[in-house]
Formats: C-alpha cells, sequence, structure tokens
C-alpha cells in the first residue's frame, strides 16, 4: 500500500493563490505515484477558519474527484 502525505500546506482562503498550484503538482504527482491514500495530517489553511477550510475541501474533491474522508481532530490553543 502507496500511503501519501501533505503536510503544512498553509492554504489561504483565494484560490487563486500559488499555493493551490503546488497543491495541484503534489496531487499530480500521488497520482502518477499511484497511492493508494492521501494523509493531511494539519496546517493545511493559513488561519484555520470554516471558510478555508470548505474551499481546501472544494479543491481536493476538483483535483481528485473522489469521495474525501476527514477524521475531525481538537483545534490547539495559540
Amino acid at each position: 500500500m502507496k500511503i501519501c502525505l501533505l503536510c503544512d500546506l498553509h492554504l489561504p482562503y483565494h484560490p487563486d493563490a500559488i499555493q493551490y498550484d503546488v497543491l495541484r503538482w503534489a496531487i499530480e504527482d500521488m497520482q502518477k505515484k499511484h497511492a493508494d491514500a492521501l494523509v493531511v495530517p494539519g496546517d493545511f489553511t493559513i488561519h484555520g477558519d470554516i471558510a478555508q477550510a470548505e474551499a481546501f475541501m472544494e479543491a481536493m474533491q476538483r483535483l481528485l474527484g473522489e469521495a474525501i474522508h476527514v477524521a475531525p481532530m481538537r483545534r490547539r490553543s495559540k
């Protein structure tokens, strides 16, 4: 089983930001390697707010075109 890991993406809300180009590249690379699973352990948004998390999930749906399973985690305090 091949598992890919994406962490510390720090994606902004604006979908035209360069970070989303990097995300697209990473997903394409993962697909070329025929990964069985993708794990995103955290820090996938800059501020951790709901709008950014929804933008991330929408981008992942567009890029992967597959079901995404989310395991909620406790937010750490700063």
